[in-house]
């Protein structure tokens, strides 16, 4: 196998041309890693994508994706990778590389039966555009499965990337990447559901984003320097019964879709409080079951 031919001049194709692909194929050409070829299903994409990357083609044909490049990256749906893989025919000097947060590095047998390496390479970040994306991509970490020569060419990339990286199990991926989608797709969600509240104040979900988003900021600094469970905080963390009773009673009055949601939050953030040692068994008790008599209403 020739795999250890594999280095930062390697030539790199992309399958699937969407935010995540585009995202990586240009920053890596700004890394001056050479992106050769690229397609995608709907060949539009990868046109776009092929114009702004000088010596980059896009092709319909998949085999001349693989024909023309060392390296192939998958970063189409994950429902689509494995056929995608299983369509092609491998050789060994040939890798390939899917970007699933969920799918293992065992969905790529097909091309390591046909002695082709393989690898994974997840960037653990949201991607909402291209433009978004490349901006996000410093700082992120990288979840890398593959052998070791894949693994030291994908550590590279991180860095080039200026990101970090792990490296994970196959058995890991999965509560791995549910971890990823509830504070990145899910987060999204639970913001923007938050900042809809602002509709029933007399102002916009806008200008609730607007003035939210700086303290889920602070709250992403505050995670990271001091950490769990100290950077809690808010009622359940200062055992406020009476700011907790207030909040239940309002949202089941004038806000009633959102109650169960409160509720499990609430209910988690106990245990935190605990840890802390913020608040005693008592009001630990007392605040369980508030919470628990209006989760019973939401249903």
């Amino acid at each position: 196998m020739q795999i250890q031919n594999f280095s930062s001049k390697s030539k790199i194709g992309f399958i699937g041309t969407g935010s995540v692909g585009g995202s990586l194929a240009l920053s890596l050409y700004k890394k001056n890693y050479p992106i050769v070829a690229v397609a995608s299903k709907h060949n539009t994409s990868a046109y776009k994508l092929s114009q702004k990357i000088p010596n980059c083609k896009a092709y319909k044909s998949l085999n001349k994706v693989l024909e023309k490049s060392e390296i192939i990256f998958i970063t189409t749906t994950d429902d689509e990778i494995e056929s995608i893989v299983s369509s092609l025919k491998w050789q060994p000097g040939k890798a390939v590389i899917h970007c699933s947060g969920a799918a293992s590095i065992n969905i790529l047998k097909h091309a390591s039966a046909q002695n082709a390496s393989v690898g994974t390479f997840h960037p653990l970040q949201v991607f909402a555009s291209i433009e978004k994306g490349i901006e996000s991509l410093p700082g992120t970490t990288f979840v890398i499965e593959g052998d070791p020569i894949i693994k030291n060419y994908l550590k590279d990339i991180a860095f080039n990337l200026e990101g970090s990286h792990i490296f994970l199990k196959p058995e890991d991926k999965i509560l791995y990447h549910i971890s990823g989608v509830m504070l990145g797709g899910l987060l999204t969600t639970f913001a923007a559901t938050t900042a809809q509240i602002w509709d029933k104040i007399g102002l916009s979900r806008k200008d609730g984003i607007e003035s939210l988003s700086h303290m889920m900021k602070q709250v992403s600094i505050n995670l990271k320097t001091l950490g769990i469970p100290a950077a809690v905080a808010g009622p359940y963390a200062r055992g406020d019964i009476g700011t907790v009773k207030k909040h239940l009673e309002e949202i089941h009055n004038k806000y009633p879709q959102i109650l169960a949601l409160y509720c499990e939050l609430a209910l988690c953030a106990i245990p935190f409080a605990e840890e802390k040692g913020s608040i005693n068994k008592e009001t630990r008790n007392e605040i369980y079951q508030i919470i628990l008599k209006y989760k019973k209403l939401s249903f």
